[in-house]
């Protein structure tokens, strides 16, 4: 089981561009910034339409989820799967199709599971 101190490390080991932004974001242990540090460098992967990179962010995102304890399991909900939405609006209607096609059905479902919640 992944616990909250595991996580920069982990991120920076899957995605070493990463590093740089998760030490200056971050630079103490907090397990909501290391993951919304993931959140950024994903949503400026879409901005670039660079669907190779996000579908790297979106596999280390759910091995972290999967793997991750109950406080990393919150944190990948409710900052990682929150930001869909705004992740999506970076997107015209094709690549909205090609991100949620590559988004793990383990993550999609959370983040249905967040917006019938919310009634939204």
């Amino acid at each position: 089981m992944i616990n909250q101190y595991e996580v920069p490390a982990r991120l920076v080991a899957e995605l070493p561009e990463i590093a740089k932004d998760l030490k200056a974001f971050s630079p103490t242990i907090n397990i909501f910034k290391s993951i919304q540090c993931l959140t950024n460098f994903t949503r400026n992967k879409v901005i670039r339409h660079d669907l190779k990179a996000v579908k790297k962010c979106f596999a280390v995102a759910e091995d972290i989820y999967v793997k991750g304890n109950t406080l990393v399991k919150d944190a990948i909900e409710n900052v990682f799967v929150y930001s869909f939405s705004s992740l999506m609006n970076q997107c015209d209607n094709e690549e909205r199709k090609q991100v949620q096609a590559i988004m793990p059905i383990i993550l999609h479902t959370a983040y249905v599971q967040q917006v019938l919640k919310s009634g939204i």
